[in-house]
């Protein structure tokens, strides 16, 4: 089974924020691939995976994760569809 969610990288930048990266979970094995958005971790929702409300600009930055996330299913999904047994590396490849 293979699973995905969105979660803060622990490094902080110097002004404070952290990546938000994508880790995708196989075989007890993961992968994380960055998401090119930062985020202040006071301005993170760690149970709901995204921008809290009071982010200036939650509402596009929380749509932008769901496009991430839904991009990542229907590529496990098309995998999972065809039977086909894929690495990690051949996930990042195709996102």
């Amino acid at each position: 089974m293979v699973s995905n969610k969105l979660k803060l990288k622990p490094n902080t930048h110097l002004d404070g924020k952290h990546s938000i990266i994508l880790q995708v979970l196989k075989d007890r094995q993961k992968k994380s691939i960055a998401t090119g958005l930062l985020v202040k971790k006071e301005r993170w929702d760690d149970k709901a995976h995204y921008f809290k409300t009071r982010h200036p600009n939650a509402m596009q930055n929380n749509c932008l994760l769901d496009t991430i996330k839904i991009k990542a299913r229907n590529i496990i999904s098309e995998y999972e569809i065809n039977d086909i047994d894929f690495t990690l590396n051949e996930f990042e490849r195709r996102f």
